[in-house]
């Protein structure tokens, strides 16, 4: 079977419901006059208003994982390094002011600012960072990710107040791109409030214990997260900041379109439908920022669960996966044609399997599976705050149907579907994500999503294993030479499309909108530091 379809216009895709559908809704909170009558900020206000869909599932950062959760922590907290604001992004000094690498490039020996104060008022020293590295590598969880297996938790060592020596157990390629999610908290006031051995768990999830350019102030779980501009932090904050940032966490499309169109938020995130910031672009004081970083939209598929796991209905799926309105409902026409973004270093199609809607591949795929077509069927889950997820889902679940394939919508807060993905039984058959990175090297993508020390995270959505890719994977954390790393993830992405653990969707636009009362966002493409709020100020 075979049909050819005319790509959609953008508004047209609203035979798949909510998105556009949402978009024509608020629309008319914008008014039939754009703005008229709605006053022009003249005066700074009180605090900074980010207004997002998502809640944290912890705000200690050595749990911080997602989005929401890296931007609190980065804010909160310093690392040895930061990330430049611009795009591509650059690895930059932070509370390490430089650094020396031995000739094996497992040994790197830290300089350390004099002048860093945590938010109590306690000096941050040496101890400090080493004790960050043990507790980090003890709880293992949330970025510790990024050096399982390279680091353990006494990797570091103080050789005086302001110097630090971490010792990796190999060649660690990406390991000064990781540097920015080291973050150093407070050893004596972390273990003042330790309980049961939790190194301070329990309290970091209501205080902080940091010395970044906000302290938390309050927070309201399920409604807001107060930080307060910390004064004596070593770094410079723009000319005209804000004393107070409010994050108003969990909030509707209808509330964060209403706050905006008010004045009373100031930055949206990007989960928004694609309409919605069109239609706010027109109001007189908000502007929509659209971005092409390194961001991607893929679908992932529980490959160790039937009926996904036979490789041949995860490419049945991707055969029959209609990439162009996909496209339209996310809102861009580049489509993610590998397992690396094109903006990643490595990214090649050569070899790779690149999908596009083609039923009768479809149908070859599935004539090819050990399962009968009655029984291929399964549950895409996804939350219902987030439309363009949704819109997905119908899409899926008409698309699919075309080969007998049946797809059944299951809504899940984005906090269940990552507490759900810790164990292969309770993890969702499908669900969608944004690739957001958190450093900029392949190893960012790769690894989270397809080592099998992954695979009861959310990153591993698909639960891929595969002990050749595990070994590739390996070998590319540990080779420098350049052309090595070439071929090594080039192999990586021949082999990941072909086994299709993910629909891979996407290079997405990302779309933020934010008041024209203020300046100096800027979206670099690495998740957390995205959203420097030292760097925003009030503009009138």
């Amino acid at each position: 079977m075979s049909r050819k379809r005319e790509r959609l216009a953008r508004r047209d895709v609203i035979k798949y419901g909510g998105a556009l559908g949402m978009g024509g809704i608020f629309a008319g909170c914008l008014g039939d006059d754009d703005t008229d009558g709605t006053p022009t900020p003249d005066q700074k206000p009180d605090s900074f208003v980010y207004a997002t869909s998502q809640s944290p599932a912890s705000i200690d950062p050595a749990r911080s994982l997602d989005e929401l959760e890296g931007i609190i922590a980065t804010n909160v907290y310093d690392s040895l390094a930061r990330y430049s604001a611009d795009f591509p992004p650059e690895v930059v000094p932070a509370i390490a002011t430089d650094w020396e690498i031995d000739e094996g490039g497992e040994i790197f020996t830290f300089d350390l600012r004099d002048d860093v104060v945590f938010h109590n008022g306690d000096e941050l020293t040496a101890e400090d960072v080493v004790f960050s590295v043990e507790r980090m590598m003890e709880i293992r969880a949330g970025p510790s990710w990024m050096w399982d297996g390279t680091m353990e938790p006494d990797a570091a060592t103080a050789l005086g107040d302001y110097q630090v020596e971490i010792e990796l157990n190999h060649t660690y390629a990406p390991f000064e791109a990781t540097l920015p999610w080291l973050f150093i908290v407070n050893k004596d006031q972390v273990l003042e409030h330790e309980e049961d051995g939790d190194l301070g768990g329990g309290w970091l999830e209501d205080n902080d214990a940091g010395s970044g350019p906000y302290r938390l102030n309050e927070y309201d779980r399920g409604q807001t997260i107060e930080l307060g501009r910390h004064d004596d932090w070593w770094g410079e904050f723009a000319g005209d900041t804000f004393e107070q940032v409010d994050i108003e966490i969990g909030r509707e499309v209808s509330t964060t379109v209403g706050l905006m169109e008010a004045g009373d938020a100031h930055l949206t995130d990007r989960w928004l439908p694609v309409t919605l910031y069109e239609d706010l672009d027109e109001s007189d004081i908000v502007e929509t920022l659209e971005t092409a970083t390194f961001n991607t939209y893929y679908v992932f598929l529980h490959s160790q669960r039937p009926p996904l796991d036979d490789v041949h209905v995860r490419r049945a799926i991707s055969y029959a996966f209609n990439y162009e309105t996909a496209m339209d409902i996310l809102g861009t026409d580049d489509p993610f044609l590998s397992p690396l973004p094109e903006g990643m270093e490595y990214h090649t199609t050569d070899g790779v399997t690149v999908y596009e809607q083609d039923l009768e591949a479809a149908e070859a795929e599935l004539e090819q599976s050990e399962y009968d077509l009655e029984d291929i069927e399964f549950n895409y889950a996804y939350q219902p705050a987030i439309e363009a997820n949704s819109d997905m889902g119908l899409m899926m679940q008409d698309e699919l149907g075309d080969v007998g394939i049946t797809v059944n919508l299951e809504e899940m807060t984005w906090t269940a579907m990552v507490e759900n993905s810790t164990s292969l039984e309770t993890a969702p058959d499908s669900f969608p994500l944004w690739g957001l990175i958190e450093y900029a090297d392949p190893d960012a993508y790769m690894w989270s999503h397809y080592h099998s020390s992954q695979i009861n995270t959310f990153l591993n959505g698909g639960k891929y294993d595969n002990e050749h890719v595990d070994q590739l994977l390996v070998d590319g954390r540990r080779t420098i030479d350049d052309a090595q790393r070439e071929q090594i993830y080039t192999e990586l992405q021949q082999i990941i499309s072909a086994d299709a653990p993910a629909i891979f969707v996407a290079n997405d636009m990302t779309r933020y909108s934010i008041s024209t009362a203020v300046s100096g966002f800027q979206d670099n493409g690495i998740m957390g530091y995205t959203h420097q709020f030292q760097n925003i100020e009030f503009s009138g």
